[in-house]
């Protein structure tokens, strides 16, 4: 199951939505993880960083792309992949 969302995330990140915003790579990579369904402690587990640590960047990340859920996050995502598959389809 972890090998899994490890795929996961990095096809997120190699698709990286979030770029065009004011994320910091630690952020992107911290969204990243959670729209691929890493748990608040996985993502700690994984980055090798503390729980209040992980908190802290999901929040900045929400206050930074004005959302407050990790639903809204993986809509914001999904929304921002489209525009960009449309935008290489217009070139």
């Amino acid at each position: 199951m972890i090998q899994e969302k490890l795929k996961s995330a990095s096809a997120a990140s190699s698709d990286d939505p979030l770029s065009a915003r004011r994320l910091s790579a630690r952020e992107r990579e911290v969204a990243g993880l959670l729209i691929a369904g890493y748990l608040y402690k996985e993502v700690s587990a994984q980055l090798k960083v503390g729980l209040p640590t992980v908190r802290t960047y999901v929040q900045r990340v929400y206050r930074k792309l004005g959302i407050h859920s990790r639903k809204d996050l993986i809509r914001v995502a999904a929304k921002e992949r489209e525009e960009r598959s449309h935008g290489d389809d217009a070139a």
